[in-house]
């Protein structure tokens, strides 16, 4: 079972940094491609792909800090519960 969720985890992740990816290409494609001339008025299509660029970069990164903040609240849970704040090394030091 627990093969299960972690291979879940990774196709999660992969997905979410993709998304994030995508995201970025957008917002910076019609500068890239070339169909936005710099100094020019704006047009409709980079208006558009940047809003929706912006809006992936947003939510992916959102949810991958998320998940990531998560993840270390979960390992400093489980070492806490595993044997004390300092990783159960219960010997005094002088």
């Amino acid at each position: 079972m627990r093969d299960r969720s972690t291979r879940s985890l990774l196709i999660a992740r992969a997905t979410t940094l993709l998304t994030f990816f995508v995201g970025l290409w957008l917002f910076f494609a019609p500068f890239a491609i070339g169909y936005q001339k710099i100094g020019a008025h704006w047009t409709e299509a980079t208006t558009n792909s940047m809003w929706i660029g912006a809006g992936l970069v947003f939510f992916s990164g959102l949810t991958l800090i998320l998940h990531g903040s998560f993840a270390l609240r979960d390992a400093a849970q489980a070492r806490i519960e595993a044997g004390g704040e300092d990783g159960g090394d219960q010997t005094e030091r002088s």
